[in-house]
């Protein structure tokens, strides 16, 4: 028996191609993470500045200044 069929018009595979946009966006969102964590954007620690409180000066044979209320 002779196989008469076109092999230009029809394929035996069946051509979807939502599995390789499924793919493709898993791998964009995975390299975003990969980048946001290089970057430093899932570090615990708070950044903390410090405070610097300094007491006013006093001269000998004067009294300290007093510290004003918050």
């Amino acid at each position: 028996m002779s196989n008469y069929r076109d092999p230009k018009v029809t394929t035996t595979e069946k051509k979807s191609s939502m599995g390789k946009m499924i793919g493709i966006a898993l791998a964009v969102i995975l390299g975003l993470l990969l980048l946001a964590w290089a970057f430093g954007a899932f570090d615990d620690e708070a950044e903390t500045v410090p405070v610097v409180t300094e007491e006013p000066a006093a001269t000998p044979g004067t009294a300290p200044a007093a510290v004003p209320a918050d």
